[in-house]
């Protein structure tokens, strides 16, 4: 490999819940096929514990990395003194923040860096004026990035200037479940359409436009095939299986690697109100499941021209596009997955750098 401005990257991530961990080992991977060593490290304790199926002993979520188990996030003094402590020499490194704790949590070490750079996974990382307060006097000339043009375009307001450095996935790795297969693990029907709604059954996902939509798809276009699926949880669950009733729905728990099991479903129905970037809908797409989605920053990121969109909140809007993703021929999501959102495409990324 040729001279480069760092030999190491160290990532630092508050937590491993999904999708941080992928995203992690994602990094991971592009840096070693760059040649670069490093570590990477969590900040709280793993909220993705694996049992060994040999010995029936908990292990962490991602084996390589280190976990400083600190359990209050907001106490700075604290994560500062463990990053120091645990933290290899990082004058010849890019040190990779993920999320602004741990950005946080790296500048008040008061360790140097080749390159430190800060990552937002979502909007809002300098909306609080004493964040853009403490950019101002740090001492480290730090890069940001957004992972979509939408929360770039935020931190350039706060920063002056942002790279846009959107998630990827370890397509190699990612083992996906066949239609018949994922359906089984799913316990859906094994014929007709299925519409899936994969995450959080939390208000700002707005799971219940989802169903209302899928209400008014099913008397418009009369199917007696067409079938929803929710894949999570949260606190909104039981309202929707009361609303449901009658409907042809199915409620699945959490479920890690719903990654592998999305050609279960003919389309993927998203209906946040903001979405930042939306890991989803790049699984979706590198699966070649059609998307249905609010014309937003993140989703036109991922999916571009490939998307099926909606605009504003109401339900019949939605029902429309989900009549489209019905009628549409296979896209080249598989290949655009492979083109702008792999580990090839994050480890290019980190080769501007060098």
């Amino acid at each position: 490999m040729a001279e480069t401005a760092f030999n190491q990257l160290i990532q630092i991530c508050p937590n491993d819940g999904p999708p941080f961990l992928d995203i992690v080992r994602v990094y991971r991977k592009a840096a070693t096929s760059l040649g670069l060593g490093g570590a990477d490290f969590f900040l709280s304790p793993s909220t993705t514990q694996i049992l060994n199926q040999g010995e029936g002993v908990p292990q962490r979520g991602a084996k390589a990395a280190r976990y400083l188990d600190c359990e209050d996030l907001k106490n700075t003094a604290a994560l500062a003194r463990r990053l120091r402590q645990a933290l290899p020499e990082t004058s010849d490194g890019l040190v990779l923040c993920h999320r602004y704790r741990a950005y946080k949590s790296f500048v008040a070490t008061g360790l140097d860096s080749a390159r430190l750079v800060a990552v937002a996974h979502e909007y809002g990382f300098f909306r609080r004026r004493r964040r853009r307060w403490a950019r101002r006097l740090s001492r480290h000339d730090a890069l940001f990035a957004g992972v979509s043009p939408g929360v770039a375009e935020e931190l350039k307001q706060a920063t002056g200037s942002a790279l846009v450095w959107p998630n990827a996935l370890d397509l190699d790795a990612l083992d996906p479940l066949d239609r018949t297969a994922a359906r089984q693990a799913l316990a859906l029907p094994p014929e007709g359409f299925v519409f899936g709604v994969v995450g959080r059954l939390h208000y700002k996902k707005r799971p219940e436009l989802a169903l209302e939509a899928f209400r008014i798809f099913l008397e418009r276009t009369g199917r007696s095939d067409a079938h929803l699926a929710f894949v999570g949880d949260g606190a909104l669950r039981e309202r929707l299986e009361l609303a449901s009733r009658g409907l042809p729905v199915t409620f699945t728990s959490f479920i890690p690697a719903a990654a592998r099991l999305m050609k279960a479903f003919d389309a993927l129905l998203m209906a946040s109100s903001n979405e930042p970037f939306g890991m989803v809908l790049l699984e979706a797409m590198a699966a070649g499941v059609p998307v249905v989605t609010p014309r937003q920053p993140g989703p036109l990121c991922i999916l571009a021209d490939l998307g099926h969109y909606f605009e504003g909140s109401e339900p019949q809007a939605i029902a429309g596009a989900m009549q489209a993703a019905l009628e549409a021929p296979p896209g080249e999501g598989p290949e655009r997955a492979q083109r702008e959102f792999s580990v090839a495409a994050v480890a290019e990324r980190l080769e501007r750098l060098l």
